[in-house]
């Protein structure tokens, strides 16, 4: 990693805070990754180009009319998917994966030739978690139909969430918002 210390040329030298380093090593690593990610040779998963421009479209089309804040609609985008999958009964956690993966690269949430195939089996690992999850708690005991719906809604947000968090890097998000938590908690008292 490059050199804490900067000079300048009237030769003075300006040292980082710990919060500024934190906030360059995540990027840096990220960048890393990356670059790593793009050296290795292995299979990716592509789509046909013409049904990606359909789905893109039907997507935009849908993201005006649904409209949610920017950050959140890949994993709302994840959620129906899901949502759609396990209510025509799909019980296979690579089955639903690769589907849903397929269909984040059709709608253009995902690069297409990017997503590495070995991905379909992380998802179906966080996919059959949740499954089973679903399975413990719909099994436990009675509950009404509202009931069920509501237990099956949160656990396809959870689901959405952990596999958003899955496919992208936020490192240098969570840096970023680690530091500002740190700046702005010093500023404020909490009175109760």
């Amino acid at each position: 990693m490059p050199s804490s210390t900067l000079t300048t040329k009237a030769k003075t030298s300006l040292t980082l805070s710990d919060a500024a380093k934190d906030i360059f090593r995540a990027v840096y690593q990220s960048e890393q990754r990356e670059k790593n990610d793009e050296d290795q040779q292995e299979a990716k998963i592509k789509v046909n180009d013409i049904i990606s421009k359909m789905s893109f479209f039907y997507e935009k089309i849908r993201n005006a009319v649904d409209y949610k804040e920017e950050h959140l609609l890949r994993k709302n985008a994840i959620e129906r998917i899901l949502k759609r999958l396990l209510m025509m009964r799909h019980e296979n956690a690579e089955e639903i994966s690769q589907t849903l993966l397929i269909e984040l690269i059709r709608a253009a949430y995902l690069a297409n030739d990017i997503v590495p195939e070995k991905k379909v089996g992380e998802i179906a690992k966080i996919i059959e978690r949740f499954l089973k999850l679903r399975r413990l708690i719909l099994a436990a005991g009675k509950k009404d139909h509202k009931e069920i719906e509501e237990i099956k809604n949160w656990l396809a947000n959870l689901t959405a969430t952990s596999i958003e968090e899955s496919l992208d890097d936020h490192q240098v998000e969570q840096a970023i918002g680690k530091h500002m938590f740190d700046i702005i908690s010093k500023n404020i008292i909490v009175i109760f």
